[in-house]
């Protein structure tokens, strides 16, 4: 309806500025737009479809209790080689903890799998692993990790009654200026795109132009290097544009990502 609330995913606050003038130019006032990031989305999603929404694991939820388990004896006998490291020097306890605090907060959303493979197996086999478990036996369900409740959402989604409250509240998405799209993004977008519809406003750089298989100098030289075969002669193995596969790398590495999933770019 008039009144339905619009929700925009962006990756800037920049952006959602720009969008909110531009908007007001164009239709003479900006209102009922929500702007969200795509880490955003996953909490919001969560909050709308569950009872009771645990909150999700931050970096900044996280760091202190990492801190207290690498100064557990048991933490300390078992990797002793690591526990060298920060014994003795609380500074440099702190700043592991915070290191770690933050990889931890980076494998939800770029190294997915490797979280869910650490929550299905019950031995850890190297620290980093022996920490996640760790946290995730201190928290149990009071806290919860972005694969998790992406698992979750994708069983409330098969939930008539759930699916139709998502439909109720959510008309569809909209993705404006997204440059970096993860492969845990993309599983979402995929689940969601089966029950509402999802709008994508990419940046293209070079629209008229191909330029998604296009190699630096550099890289073709390496391939030929290995390549035993004699290489086709032409402009087929012309370099492409230096400032588009410079600057539009990070584009470049999402359109791929999204072409993977026919269905997502053809429903």
């Amino acid at each position: 309806g008039v009144f339905q609330q619009q929700h925009i995913i962006t990756q800037t606050e920049g952006m959602n500025k720009w969008l909110t003038s531009q908007i007001a130019i164009q239709q003479g006032i900006t209102a009922q737009i929500a702007f969200h990031t795509p880490n955003d989305i996953i909490g919001l999603l969560h909050e709308w479809l569950s009872e009771k929404a645990s909150p999700v694991i931050t970096a900044e939820k996280i760091r202190w209790q990492i801190w207290k388990e690498l100064s557990q004896p048991e933490f300390q006998n078992t990797f002793p080689a690591i526990a060298q490291y920060y014994q003795e020097h609380p500074v440099r306890q702190i700043a592991l903890a915070v290191e770690l605090a933050d990889l931890f907060d980076q494998y939800q959303i770029y190294r997915h799998s490797t979280i869910n493979d650490w929550n299905d197996n019950a031995a850890a086999t190297d620290f980093q692993q022996y920490l996640w478990k760790k946290l995730h036996a201190y928290y149990k369900d009071r806290v919860l990790d972005k694969p998790g409740i992406l698992n979750k959402l994708k069983k409330a989604l098969a939930n008539k009654d759930q699916l139709q409250l998502l439909m109720n509240r959510v008309k569809g998405l909209h993705f404006f200026g997204i440059a970096v799209i993860t492969p845990l993004h993309l599983e979402l977008f995929k689940t969601l795109a089966e029950h509402i519809p999802l709008h994508f406003y990419l940046m293209n750089p070079a629209p008229l132009y191909y330029w998604m298989d296009d190699e630096t100098e550099k890289t073709q030289i390496k391939r030929k290097q290995k390549n035993k075969f004699n290489m086709p002669s032409g402009d087929f193995n012309r370099p492409g544009n230096t400032l588009l596969l410079g600057w539009g790398s990070v584009i470049k590495d999402s359109f791929a990502l999204l072409f993977q999933q026919e269905e997502l770019i053809n429903e």
